[in-house]
């Protein structure tokens, strides 16, 4: 997601606008130590991270159940992440990213 703001700030409108339950901050272990958000939304974890991989898009958000990996790995989950980064941008004017970007 392309965002001008801090992370806090971010996640305080992603709170308003689609719902989200309080969002948690930590530091990663591992340097550069940034700061990351995570939210439990509808059964489902959500992970705000900054992001330097798609220029000009400085945050991504996912979405994953407890048992993600596990389920990935027998093809019984459903990544749901680019529709909720479509939603957002929808509900809260960000421009988003995502796979094939549509």
């Amino acid at each position: 997601m392309k965002y001008n703001g801090e992370i806090e700030k971010l996640a305080k409108l992603l709170s308003e606008k689609m719902e989200i339950p309080e969002t948690y901050f930590d530091t990663h272990e591992e340097p550069p130590h940034e700061i990351y958000g995570m939210s439990e939304f509808a059964g489902f974890e959500l992970w705000l991270n900054r992001s330097t991989q798609v220029e000009d898009f400085n945050f991504e958000i996912e979405m994953e159940t407890s048992m993600a990996h596990r389920d990935r790995m027998d093809y019984e989950l459903f990544d749901l992440s680019p529709w909720f980064a479509k939603e957002i941008s929808r509900r809260c004017k960000i421009e988003k990213h995502t796979p094939n970007n549509s």
